[in-house]
């Protein structure tokens, strides 16, 4: 049944969609925080990466990372170039967070009253970042959702090329059901093209 499997679909795609996003967080967390508290090298390193990121469409760099780790693990191939193409989006909005709580006044007296730097980023920076972070976050899990829909639909999914009539283990997850959208739209059969259009919506 159709629905049956898209509702599979939906579960092993939200499960990809959670790891990845933890993934995107840990990595631009770290490196934005480490960015904001003024660490030259990692700061080079990060402008010098995001440069040769930003040059490619995050389509086309998943699509290259995909290509290029399959050979290794595609689970793994997936998970690193999913994020590895976001990562850099909560970096920047974490560095820029951090960098603005510590040049505000009370974070400076913080600072000139003996408050240590941990203490000073815990009890002054930390209460900052979460809201912006919980909101970055569903923005992720959207982004994340969106790529792994329109590498389904240019072929590039987890699991077996697969049929609605046959149902192959594992279960696909959404990416894979876009990427038959394309016949079914030539012999105009709608439910097996909008229903994982709509889960993914």
């Amino acid at each position: 049944d159709v629905l049956v499997l898209i509702a599979h679909g939906a579960v092993l795609s939200l499960e990809l969609v959670l790891i990845v996003v933890v993934l995107r967080l840990l990595l631009g967390i770290l490196f934005g925080v480490a960015m904001g508290l003024g660490s030259r090298p990692l700061r080079a390193f990060t402008v010098i990466l995001s440069r040769w990121v930003a040059g490619f469409p995050y389509l086309v760099l998943a699509i290259v990372l995909i290509t290029t780790l399959s050979t290794w693990s595609p689970f793994g191939a997936f998970l690193i170039a999913m994020a590895m193409v976001g990562w850099r989006d909560v970096a920047q909005l974490t560095s820029e967070r951090v960098e603005s709580v510590l040049a505000q006044p009370y974070a400076e007296a913080a600072t000139a009253l003996g408050s240590g730097r941990l203490r000073t980023f815990l009890r002054h920076v930390v209460p900052h970042l979460r809201p912006v972070l919980v909101t970055e976050t569903a923005f992720q899990a959207s982004a994340v959702l969106v790529l792994l829909g329109e590498l389904g639909y240019l072929k590039f999914f987890l699991g077996t090329p697969f049929t609605f009539d046959q149902v192959l283990l594992p279960q696909p997850e959404l990416g894979a059901l876009r990427s038959v959208a394309r016949d079914y739209i030539l012999s105009e059969q709608w439910t097996p093209v909008l229903a994982p259009a709509g889960a993914i919506a």
